[in-house]
């Protein structure tokens, strides 16, 4: 499951770089949950149990709503992120 959501973290990674007209503060707000995310696996993978984060999750359903028009598919690889991260308890 972590792996999954890695590659998840990777395609959103490439996708915000590939993506034309995404307003600096919408970037930066990605970068900081990513940010997150990693640090939580980084965390589970060390032993600790991955603790749920409802600013992350937060954080990214307003993303999700954010990109619903004008970047699909962005928006659809953050709703992939948020289904893993809730099916492993974070």
């Amino acid at each position: 499951m972590e792996n999954k959501l890695r590659e998840l973290l990777e395609q959103l990674q490439d996708e915000l770089e590939r993506a034309e007209e995404v307003e600096p503060e919408s970037r930066d707000l990605l970068r900081d949950v990513m940010s997150d995310i990693e640090t939580t696996l980084d965390r589970s993978a060390a032993g600790e149990a991955p603790a749920a984060d409802e600013s992350v999750k937060g954080r990214l359903d307003q993303a999700v709503v954010e990109f619903e028009n004008s970047h699909p598919q962005l928006s659809f690889t953050l709703e992939r992120l948020i289904e893993s991260l809730t099916n492993m308890g974070i």
